[in-house]
């Protein structure tokens, strides 16, 4: 299955005359304890020229008689079983009119005026294609959940700021990705890019959204001012089975589809090892035959996803030196950080030097 494109029958910005500037998408699925403070939150924006769309997942719970009741202006679509979050959020997007398209977990809720300042950074920075909201910790606003997605030479996206003082992450700038969970997206970039890759149904969909997003010439501002609060991991849990399953067969596939053949040669070694480590620290976590299977289902997908890489590769208008500057050299795990590392491996032929400078970590 390829990306979900915008479907073709979609009016243009000329056609859309009077539409909302912005469309919010939500994806729902037994949300109930979230909707009212996350739907309650975009009813008080400052800005008012926006529509709000739920996408429900066949909830079980009274998620779709509060939409329908309680919020007249949001407009539900009620799915007749649950697609997942990509797939959820496509189904959305087929609907939505605005010229800026944003997407919001259910389990967030946002300040007055969140899309106000979305709309100011895209009319500010042109270049932009998506931009990262600031992800705050809904319970400890002063913690840092994301200020959107680096890239780490491992080969893997992470969180930037995870955890850290939130006042740290106050001004904006170009980085490499957004979170799925709080952020926008013109929607030019979308027609041209692709929406969600629907394969991946949940988890690192946005990282390899914000990949494609850079291959084709665009960039990623992270915009602090539009802050989002989040209830980490209210859907699944961060480390349930079936996170860390899609989490590693995702990942693996974001690397096949998106990552350039420079980038293989030159950090393919420190992506083996943290596989291999992670492999070792799930084996004493409950998820290593998660971990395991993930990487089959990976490998099972492999030619659907080299389909899908021709199709991104040829249309690239960045080059991997280009990208490079959001490469982060954060890469492996602090047990493989100490002294006798770069020894063992000096020994073994490599400069000492050569490793520390690869696999030092940020200040």
């Amino acid at each position: 299955m390829k990306e979900s494109p915008i479907p073709a029958g979609q009016p243009s910005d000329g056609e859309r005359g009077q539409g909302p500037l912005l469309s919010v998408i939500i994806v729902n699925y037994n949300g109930e304890r979230f909707l009212r403070r996350c739907l309650g939150s975009l009813r008080a924006q400052t800005c008012r020229d926006l529509e709000i769309i739920v996408a429900d997942n066949a909830s079980r719970d009274a998620s779709v008689r509060i939409v329908r009741e309680e919020y007249p202006e949001v407009r539900l679509l009620a799915l007749p079983e649950n697609l997942h979050f990509c797939r959820g959020n496509n189904a959305a997007l087929a609907l939505a009119q605005g010229k800026f398209i944003a997407f919001l977990n259910n389990d967030t809720h946002v300040v007055p005026e969140w899309a106000a300042e979305i709309i100011r950074g895209f009319e500010d920075h042109p270049e932009a294609g998506a931009i990262a909201c600031k992800l705050v910790l809904a319970d400890q606003p002063e913690v840092l959940d994301n200020a959107g997605t680096e890239w780490l030479s491992v080969l893997i996206g992470h969180k930037i700021g995870w955890l850290q003082p939130a006042r740290d992450f106050a001004e904006p700038r170009l980085i490499f990705g957004f979170c799925g969970g709080g952020c926008a997206l013109r929607r030019e970039v979308l027609e041209q890019v692709g929406a969600f890759d629907e394969d991946f149904e949940s988890h690192y969909e946005d990282v390899d959204l914000s990949f494609r997003v850079q291959l084709a010439g665009w960039r990623c501002l992270y915009q602090p001012t539009a802050t989002v609060f989040h209830h980490t991991a209210a859907s699944y849990g961060q480390t349930s089975p079936l996170v860390v399953h899609r989490t590693t067969r995702n990942g693996d596939w974001v690397v096949v589809k998106n990552v350039p053949w420079p980038w293989l040669l030159k950090y393919g070694w420190a992506m083996v090892i943290h596989r291999l480590y992670a492999l070792v620290y799930w084996a004493f976590h409950g998820g290593f035959w998660a971990r395991v299977k993930g990487h089959w289902a990976a490998l099972r997908g492999l030619r659907r996803m080299l389909g899908k890489r021709r199709v991104i590769q040829q249309q690239a208008k960045t080059t991997w030196r280009e990208l490079e500057q959001y490469v982060t050299l954060k890469c492996l795990p602090d047990a493989l950080l100490g002294t006798k590392w770069p020894r063992l491996l000096h020994a073994l032929g490599w400069p000492a030097r050569c490793w520390r400078r690869l696999l030092r970590r940020d200040p």
